[in-house]
């Protein structure tokens, strides 16, 4: 086997490692966005536009420069809800209590966060 093979194989283990992110971790950045989801606050908007495209992306698309308009603790949480969505293959309402009530709260409270109405899809 060529070096390259080897170097590629590396580089991919120290970028999963990089990566890393645990279920309690996860079910943490959403515990932790969710109540401000439900607030009537443009982080509140853009906390509940996160968790539901990690819920249904195709019909609550996410405008990555909405993230600018967290402060960084949000921004943290934001960041690991999104790796882990992607590394851990679980969709948020699914890891934590209630989750499936929880995000038709969401789905309820935020109608207009849907593409068809937000962008006349």
């Amino acid at each position: 086997m060529s070096n390259a093979f080897f170097e590629a194989l590396r580089a991919q283990e120290e970028c999963r490692q990089r990566l890393a992110v645990t279920l309690p971790d996860y079910q943490l950045a959403v515990k932790t966005l969710l109540p401000v989801a439900l607030t009537d606050t443009s982080g509140g908007r853009v906390a509940a536009n996160l968790l539901l495209s990690l819920y249904d992306d195709a019909t609550y698309p996410f405008p990555i420069a909405d993230l600018c308009i967290l402060d960084l603790d949000l921004l943290e949480h934001a960041l690991i809800a999104i790796r882990g969505r992607v590394l851990l293959a679980e969709e948020p309402h699914t890891i934590v209590a209630d989750g499936k009530a929880q995000f038709t709260q969401l789905v309820q409270r935020w109608p207009q966060l849907q593409a068809k109405q937000r962008y006349g899809q």
